[in-house]
């Protein structure tokens, strides 16, 4: 159904998001018919999945599989910043780390989120608050030991943000998440194939 209905949005002429994910295609020469088909596939198959996480259907698909697992084990007493690529959805995000970092005290930021929006998760996740008072969360956790979780490549509308290249185009990054982040350890989750494959990756620093 996933397939026939991502072919479906990107053969609709009158589609008014294929003009847009064209040009964004087009910044990686990639936007040709099959390229325009993957991004809905891509979009569809996550949104199925926060349903089937609502549902509860998807509790025997918790299956994780670590590539570069020398990197969390360096980084098992250390305060650890995770990038979760946006294209994942956060119910997937919030049981990868939670399954990563076994008994680690755990925070996670998403602008006008918290707990109340994800009450199918167990344990219930720690959410920072809005504004400076979340960073002192943050911190805090970190501090701690703990364990700190965000999307790293957007910037919330009024936030401080610093340029940087990402596969090969400017974008922007959180001043704040990136003052967070080189004093701390990494490692960027994807998903393949029906199960969550972990890519580990080392400490980030600064541009």
């Amino acid at each position: 159904m996933i397939e026939e209905a991502a072919q479906a949005l990107a053969d609709d002429a009158h589609y008014p998001e294929n003009s847009v994910v064209r040009a964004a295609l087009s910044l990686v020469n990639d936007a040709g018919p099959a390229a325009l088909a993957d991004v809905y596939r891509h979009q569809l198959t996550y949104v199925a999945r926060e349903a089937r996480w609502r549902l509860g259907s998807i509790a025997s698909e918790h299956a994780i599989d670590v590539l570069g697992s020398q990197w969390l084990d360096e980084v098992r007493d250390r305060p650890v910043l995770t990038v979760m690529p946006m294209q994942m959805c956060t119910s997937d995000a919030i049981n990868v780390v939670s399954k990563c970092f076994p008994g680690r005290q755990i925070i996670f930021f998403g602008e006008g989120v918290d707990a109340s929006h994800y009450p199918w998760m167990t344990p219930t996740p720690l959410f920072a608050s809005q504004g400076m008072q979340g960073v002192k969360q943050i911190m805090d956790v970190l501090v701690g030991g703990g364990v700190f979780c965000t999307y790293p490549d957007f910037v919330y509308q009024g936030r401080g943000a610093l340029p940087y290249a990402m596969f090969g185009r400017p974008r922007s990054m959180a001043s704040a998440m990136l003052s967070i982040a080189i004093k701390t350890r990494a490692f960027y989750c994807l998903h393949s194939a029906g199960s969550l494959s972990i890519r580990s990756r080392s400490k980030l620093t600064s541009p």
